[in-house]
């Protein structure tokens, strides 16, 4: 009976240890990826590519032991706004107001998109030509993959 105790104990602190949301507070520039926080050490926009990028290290060489969060949009942002979550994909377009995430990470290799089943916006400024975007927490899922598996939040904010 004591062995039953113990272990009926054991499994409720599990599920109960299971059930708490955890922090997902991201750097004043930077993002979360599932639980680990990147700070951003370098950001720029390219209006060719329409897209707001972010690294947690200067890249150098041919292969940059970066992690990265890129945010996509139909068209550089020049004024403010919110701009709603999309899923990214090959075949997918991003309309106006819209923006598609991609964050990807060198140790493990791993690359996530956002599904755009969240049904959530992030805001959008600009000032002085620069980028900023909120992003709430997403769902983000592993390239290739149609199951969300991690949660991304952050603040990217062009140098």
């Amino acid at each position: 009976m004591k062995k039953l105790t113990v272990l009926l104990s054991a499994t409720t602190l599990l599920f109960s240890a299971s059930c708490t949301k955890k922090s997902t507070t991201a750097a004043a520039n930077g993002w979360t990826l599932g639980g680990k926080t990147y700070t951003t050490k370098y950001s720029a926009s390219s209006a060719s590519a329409k897209q707001l990028f972010a690294m947690d290290a200067t890249p150098s060489g041919s292969s940059p032991t970066a992690n990265s969060c890129i945010i996509s949009f139909s068209a550089l942002p020049t004024a403010g706004g919110t701009f709603k979550v999309v899923g990214f994909g090959v075949t997918s377009t991003i309309g106006a107001n819209e923006l598609a995430v991609n964050a990807s990470t060198y140790s493990p290799v791993s690359s996530y998109v956002s599904s755009g089943y969240d049904n959530v916006s992030a805001t959008v400024t600009v000032t002085g030509g620069k980028i900023k975007v909120v992003l709430p927490s997403i769902w983000m899922r592993a390239s290739g993959s149609t199951t969300d598996s991690v949660q991304l939040t952050g603040t990217i904010v062009e140098q």
